[in-house]
């Protein structure tokens, strides 16, 4: 009984829109006959002369037929009519000018073919009055219900709406302005602020900028602000760090942020995009511009096999190459809560994505073997790893069980496999490490780059820090130490790590991948290190709270394998830009050969009872 109710909802629906267009046709005709005889009358001085009279009706069918066609071919009876933009206005302009060409080829042909009556003395400057006053009509019906919608809807809830102040005046905040005032919603913009010097004082879709955001205190404390919109690029971190510490000031919880172009791919803003404020929007990272076109192309249609995909980093991946329409994609983990958990998500958020999940452990050689050879993946993202420093310390066999042992059993199933293109997900820990993860990683690294030398599978490493919001880093300690009220604690007062989001990581990632040829090791640019300390201080105010006043930081003391600085590559490796922007290209400086390889993983497979021997083996042949 639903499906006949369905297709007559969607019959009704498709009959309703057929006349809802055919009416504004009769009103767009209707308009056209007007500006016809508007035309005249202010041509000739309010009086139409007889020989004119008598033809009014076909140049007013004229009008009609070359104008309506086009605007139904600009697809200008489409859309709703509420929403009417610029950008139809735009199109409702090009009809004209074509339709005016068109009327003016008939006059033309009509005057040199035998159609003297028709178009007899007829002044041309009547076809501009005619279409000028055309657009001005059909523009007008077109733009009217906006008008009417914006006026009624401040009237009926202005006073009801929450005090918004939007922070930037650029082209987010203009697109996030003009969704406010056509949509119903809990938001007042009353004011602007920008540092812009030449932008103050003007309007934004009838938003005034009303200072700096020096000002901030006075226009919250003049307006009764409730909510405050922050509309900026991610490079303004010192901006909104302080227009958040004085909205905080003044006792203002609702603070939103328009995300960046990593979290909103499509670069649509809405209302569901703004979120609250994060401590990756006070870094003041540049935002690098994504290459989309090229990742679409690498992704479209392949078969892609992420390892570690209950992970950070592996669910990232997931989450953006669903975007790209690939052929299947294979979710791999040992954990099968995170899987499920990624798995669900990408299903509802992409019904028509051909998704597998996979339960297996990449130690595993005969599975894992097995697996990739019956799936026959074109392109395998290498992400499963162990990662946590201090607890690889302890258990110093399960790292390299796994980061050393089960990346060369996939690598190696890639090859028997036919494999494309095998990307290993690294760590700047690699770089002359001093612990026990940092070690199986750079060994990682080396059997990636031994195996390239003579397979068709392209195999390519990705060297990026610390990944903020990731599972066991820093931010979520800190804030679970907030929540319960206890004391933040840093390692030392100069520490200091390389941060990126995970989106913006990934996304980079991606984009080497599309371009690497095999053999390269690229490096990401992490911008600036980040001193802890000071990380911590604005996870402790994006709280609400103080530093050091309603949350104490206490300093410890480095654990095993930890260094107070990173770096993303040695002297030795050194660094070539590529075409993208954040992405770099290092010289390898692993350059065992397959036999070579083979000889010192039998060295560290010979010693796996004895731990201490066993981080031996591991320390030389990573020294």
């Amino acid at each position: 009984m639903l499906l006949p109710a369905l297709k007559i909802s969607t019959k009704g629906e498709m009959n309703a829109r057929r006349k809802k267009m055919l009416l504004f046709a009769i009103a767009d005709s209707a308009l056209l006959t007007a500006g016809v005889v508007l035309a005249f009358l202010l041509r000739f001085d309010g009086i139409i002369p007889p020989i004119y009279q008598k033809n009014l009706v076909f140049y007013s069918g004229l009008a009609i037929l070359f104008t309506i066609p086009l605007l139904a071919w600009r697809r200008l009876y489409s859309f709703t009519w509420k929403f009417v933009s610029l950008n139809e206005i735009v199109e409702l302009f090009k009809v004209f000018i074509l339709s005016a060409g068109l009327f003016t080829l008939s006059y033309v042909f009509f005057q040199y073919r035998g159609g003297e009556n028709l178009f007899t003395s007829f002044p041309r400057s009547i076809i501009i009055l005619e279409y000028f006053l055309a657009f001005l009509f059909l523009g007008g019906l077109r733009i009217s219900k906006r008008i009417i919608f914006i006026l009624f809807n401040k009237k009926q809830n202005g006073n009801e709406k929450k005090q918004t102040l939007i922070i930037g005046a650029d082209e987010k905040a203009d697109e996030l302005i003009r969704i406010l005032q056509k949509t119903k919603n809990n938001y007042h913009v009353f004011g602007i602020l920008d540092d812009d010097p030449e932008k103050q004082g003007t309007l934004l879709h009838g938003v005034k900028v009303l200072g700096k955001t020096k000002n901030i205190t006075s226009i919250i404390n003049t307006h009764g602000v409730e909510t405050i919109i922050i509309a900026l690029a991610q490079d303004n971190g010192k901006t909104i760090a302080h227009v958040v510490e004085q909205a905080r000031n003044a006792r203002i919880t609702d603070i939103k942020i328009i995300p960046s172009m990593y979290e909103a791919l499509d670069g649509k803003i809405g209302l569901e995009t703004l979120r609250s404020v994060r401590v990756e929007d006070l870094l003041g990272r540049k935002p690098a511009k994504i290459e989309t076109h090229e990742i679409e192309k690498f992704v479209n249609d392949k078969n892609i096999l992420i390892t570690g995909a209950g992970g950070t980093i592996g669910g990232e991946l997931a989450r953006q190459i669903s975007r790209f329409s690939p052929g299947n994609l294979f979710l791999l983990d040992h954990e099968e809560s995170n899987l499920f958990d990624i798995a669900r998500i990408l299903a509802l958020e992409h019904p028509a994505l051909s998704l597998r999940s996979l339960v297996c452990d990449i130690r595993n050689r005969v599975k894992i073997e097995t697996l990739i050879m019956s799936l026959k993946p074109h392109i395998i993202f290498h992400a499963a790893a162990y990662k946590h420093v201090p607890l690889m310390e302890e258990f110093p066999e399960e790292a390299i069980s796994t980061n050393i042992f089960g990346t060369y059993w996939v690598a190696k199933s890639a090859i028997k496999a036919g494999v494309e293109k095998f990307i290993l997900i690294s760590s700047d820990k690699a770089v002359r490490p001093l612990s026990i993860m940092g070690r199986t990683k750079k060994v990682a690294e080396m059997i990636v780059s031994a195996l390239n030398t003579r397979n068709v599978t392209q195999f390519i490493s990705v060297r990026f820090g610390n990944v903020l919001g990731s599972r066991g880093s820093v931010v979520p300690i800190f804030e679970e130490q907030i929540r319960r009220r206890q004391p933040v604690t840093v390692t030392h007062p100069k520490m200091t790590r390389f941060f990126m989001t995970t989106p913006e990581a990934v996304l980079l990632v991606l984009e080497a991948a599309a371009t690497g040829q095999g053999g390269e090791m690229f490096i990401l640019d992490m911008g600036k290190p980040v001193r802890i300390q000071d990380l911590a201080r604005e996870v402790i105010r994006l709280s609400g709270l103080r530093p050091d006043k309603d949350i104490p930081i206490v300093y410890t003391s480095p654990r095993p394998g930890e260094k107070i600085s990173e770096t993303v590559l040695t002297q030795e490796e050194g660094v070539s830009a590529t075409r993208y922007q954040k992405i770099f290209r290092a010289k390898t400086s692993h350059n065992l050969t397959p036999g070579e390889l083979l000889v010192e993983l039998k060295k560290l497979k010979e010693c796996f009872d004895d731990r201490e021997k066993l981080k031996e083996t591991l320390a030389k042949l990573t020294s």
